[in-house]
């Protein structure tokens, strides 16, 4: 597995896994590839980010599914 970080060096980090077939695009200026979790680790720490294994639904709904507004 390899690890991916797209970043804008400001206030955007997207970071993951990627299996060997996977292929990433990202709107944000730098995408740096880690053969090592460490290595991604070390980067999101230089940009004082820290490292989240929960996903964004987890972290934004405590796990349960977020129903859309219905406006």
């Amino acid at each position: 597995m390899k690890y991916f970080l797209a970043h804008n060096e400001i206030d955007v980090f997207h970071y993951g896994g990627l299996t060997e077939e996977q292929v990433v695009e990202t709107g944000q200026p730098h995408l740096e590839f880690f053969d090592e979790l460490g290595e991604l680790k070390e980067r999101l720490s230089f940009f004082n980010v820290e490292y989240a294994t929960e996903s964004n639904e987890e972290l934004l709904s405590d796990g349960e599914p977020i129903e859309p507004e219905i406006i």
